[in-house]
């Protein structure tokens, strides 16, 4: 499960390098004004970088699927903190659905960024656009904040809470919970890293603190908690309905993936979940869906750009959209070749390049990556420099700009005289510099596909910990079947996990491949134990710190050059 803090959060912010091209300063002049645009022939690792610059006024990007909602997402934190993904749910099976806290916990944390700040990208699929959903307004007010000085009586709170999903325990264990000894009042809220103890004194709220789940510390005194919904509330049919575009600004652009793959996922979602229900004639909590075409026309009434590798889709558009404002245009970008294996090949093609006067990036995941990239290709005789440094090239030299960020793919823009490659192209699949030697020990495999495991095989949930997995079980409902994962916890207890959310799992293998003990579907023991090892990473990192300070400020010994046996 990818969520909204991950994938290199500390190395964004670089320069996305579309924004100096003539096609994107096109583009913005266009949406500016309100444009609406197609655009075929952007290959895919181009896509995301255009989109992106419009974060300053908000911005939505539509995908078809989760996967490739991922793969967008990735591509814009490599240049921005302010890219936030809002996942889809299980319209079918939602409740049964392992990952629905932290589904809620993502969609709300994004709501809140939408709601409170004034700028940034959500990264969404198509599907999760068409559930009714309460408005903007009716979120806020759901919304509650505790504050320190603030007067309220106790069961005034606990019934505010209870309105808004929580549940009382003796002592709590996850979020979406609450529990009340004396006048200590203690709420873990889904968008919490760690959960709050709220001290009253009388009716007055005397401080409010973070607590360690684990070991019940305090951890940091705060001023005030904002409490959010355990649950969502839904969309009740006596109201209006409101969609995701609706909590965007009026002028904020929308970016489609590839529409006639958009809107074809829709209609097959939409076909999915009428069929399931169409037996169902009694009253059951269910969500309600807009139609793929109803949304199609609301985007119509915006400004919009839609991206196609090949071109298709424009019939879809050209229904909806104002014909003063729409426009059509094709781009020629072609994605970059493997040159693992073929060293030779990318010499051949950085001269054509430098040539015919491109500009050729090079981008490494971190910047002393990129500087070690840099001067490896020197060593290789090829000019290449990192921005930051003092190495820069001399004037008129032709020289590779090694660039610090994680791009997956690279492409190439022939009008732009523009060609960006990754570490992926250049030494092929693997980023590392050097191959890695296999490790003795047994580390955990991320799961890729159900034919990795076989019944009987320990694995590992990121939420829930070690079980063993019992195949696949079909599950029959009004008609309509679908496969499960199913996974056995210690206490007895069964997970069954969607099988298209093998994300979540990894194969399990600890050292020298011993037996694990299995964990509790309902305990606290994997919590603590992620608790435990995060404490001990931080304590690693200290020590480094304060090693490396130490080196930092002591003399070194200048050893003399190899000699011309130390290099053989």
């Amino acid at each position: 499960m990818l969520n909204n803090n991950e994938v290199n959060k500390g190395e964004s912010a670089y320069t996305n390098p579309i924004e100096e091209t003539l096609l994107f300063q096109s583009m913005r002049e266009r949406l500016d004004e309100g444009g609406q645009l197609f655009y075929a022939g952007i290959v895919d690792s181009l896509k995301p970088l255009l989109a992106l610059p419009f974060e300053k006024n908000w911005a939505l990007y539509l995908c078809k699927n989760e996967e490739r909602a991922k793969e967008v997402l990735q591509d814009c934190k490599a240049f921005s903190d302010n890219a936030y993904y809002y996942p889809p749910k299980d319209y079918l099976f939602y409740k049964a659905d392992t990952r629905g806290h932290y589904i809620l916990r993502e969609r709300g944390e994004c709501l809140r960024h939408l709601l409170e700040e004034e700028s940034g990208i959500v990264v969404t699929t198509f599907p999760a656009l068409m559930e009714k959903m309460e408005g903007k307004n009716a979120f806020r007010v759901s919304l509650f904040t505790v504050r320190v000085g603030m007067n309220i009586e106790l069961s005034e709170l606990q019934e505010k809470l209870s309105q808004m999903g929580y549940k009382r325990t003796e002592q709590i264990e996850m979020r979406g919970e609450y529990s009340i000894r004396g006048g200590i009042f203690d709420v873990f809220s889904n968008q919490m890293e760690d959960p709050v103890r709220i001290e009253f004194f009388g009716e007055e709220v005397d401080s409010i603190r973070y607590f360690s789940l684990e070991t019940q510390r305090s951890l940091e005194q705060i001023e005030e908690a904002k409490l959010y919904p355990a649950g969502e509330r839904g969309f009740s049919s006596s109201l209006k309905a409101f969609s995701l575009l609706d909590y965007f600004p009026e002028n904020a652009p929308v970016f489609l993936d590839e529409p006639a793959r958009l809107l074809e996922e829709g209609e097959r979602v939409e076909a999915e979940f009428l069929n399931f229900f169409e037996a169902n004639t009694e009253e059951e909590e269910k969500v309600e869906l807009f139609s793929p075409q109803t949304l199609l026309t609301e985007i119509g009434e915006r400004t919009f750009a839609a991206f196609s590798t090949l071109g298709t889709g424009l019939d879809s558009l050209v229904d909806v959209a104002d014909a003063r404002k729409f426009t059509e245009k094709s781009v020629s970008s072609k994605e970059i070749p493997s040159y693992g294996k073929q060293p030779g090949l990318f010499q051949e093609d950085l001269k054509r390049l430098f040539k015919e006067k491109y500009r050729v990036l090079l981008y490494s995941p971190s910047t002393l990556r990129a500087s070690r990239l840099a001067e490896r290709l020197r060593e290789e005789g090829i000019s290449a420099y990192c921005p930051d440094e003092f190495s820069l090239p001399k004037e008129g030299e032709k020289s590779i700009q090694v660039c610090t960020g994680f791009l997956r793919h690279g492409f190439s823009l022939e009008e732009e005289k523009l060609f960006i490659l990754t570490e992926a192209e250049l030494f092929g699949q693997s980023l590392s510099l050097k191959k890695k030697k296999k490790k003795k020990k047994a580390e955990g495999v991320r799961i890729g596909s159900l034919t990795e495991i076989e019944k009987g095989d320990y694995v590992v949930h990121e939420s829930h910990g070690i079980g063993i997995y019992q195949g696949i079980e079909r599950i029959v409902t009004d008609g309509v079947s679908k496969d499960f994962i199913k996974i056995l916890y210690g206490d007895g207890g069964n997970l069954y996990l969607p099988v298209t959310k093998l994300d979540g799992i990894e194969k399990y293998a600890g050292k020298e491949a011993k037996v694990p003990k299995l964990n509790r579907l309902n305990g606290t023991e994997w919590q603590k134990t992620k608790a435990r090892v995060q404490g001990a990473v931080k304590e690693i990192a200290r020590e480094l710190l304060r090693l490396y300070a130490k080196r930092q400020n002591e003399e070194g010994y200048a050893f003399s050059e190899d000699s011309v046996w130390q290099r053989i």
